[in-house]
């Protein structure tokens, strides 16, 4: 991929990350803050937070929290971590979406706009575009040094530990006694 490309998408990448895990931390921390922040970004208007919205924007900011974690472990390595590039784009897919099929809610909600509510909705389709469309795949990713695999490395203290437990397994292995009954040997 060429370095325009993998730039916009970097960026796009995380800039998406960053949103989430900021606006996670601020729906946990101050909820009031989020809602002005919602007005900024998204047209959103509410009077006043009544306390079942401040219970659902922290369950909403947790979400953004989890989401923000994992774009930033697919920005360690988009290639490796594609998969979940995918489903944050569907994520914004379904974002947008709700924002057309219940445009009507949102509007009586928090007097969203059309015109503004479309310029959301293209500006989320058009993120996930990038993020599936830049994404790189494995195949782009240049080749690294061979290294060992992490399974390869513990093999040896696999067996070892393989040895352990089945020295103890002998030890602890149920023997039968002159009785017919079953004990652990050593006791009788």
């Amino acid at each position: 991929m060429n370095t325009a490309r993998q730039l916009l998408f970097g960026l796009v990448l995380g800039l998406t990350c960053a949103y989430h895990l900021g606006i996670g931390v601020v729906s946990l921390a101050a909820p009031d803050t989020t809602l002005q922040i919602a007005a900024m970004l998204y047209d959103v208007h509410a009077s006043a937070i009544a306390p079942q919205v401040v219970y659902m924007l922290k369950a909403l900011g947790m979400y953004a929290l989890f989401t923000g974690c994992l774009l930033a472990l697919a920005l360690s390595n988009p290639a490796k971590y594609r998969h979940v590039v995918i489903v944050c784009a569907g994520l914004l897919i379904m974002r947008a979406t709700t924002r057309l099929l219940f445009f009507d809610v949102l509007h009586d909600a928090f007097a969203v706009e059309w015109g503004r509510n479309l310029i959301n909705v293209f500006l989320l389709v058009l993120q996930a575009g990038v993020l599936v469309s830049l994404c790189p795949t494995s195949e782009e990713e240049p080749e690294a040094a061979p290294s060992r695999s992490p399974a390869r490395s513990l093999q040896p203290l696999l067996g070892e530990a393989r040895e352990v437990f089945a020295s103890a397994s002998r030890r602890l292995a149920p023997i039968a006694s002159n009785s017919g009954r079953i004990f652990p040997s050593g006791i009788r």
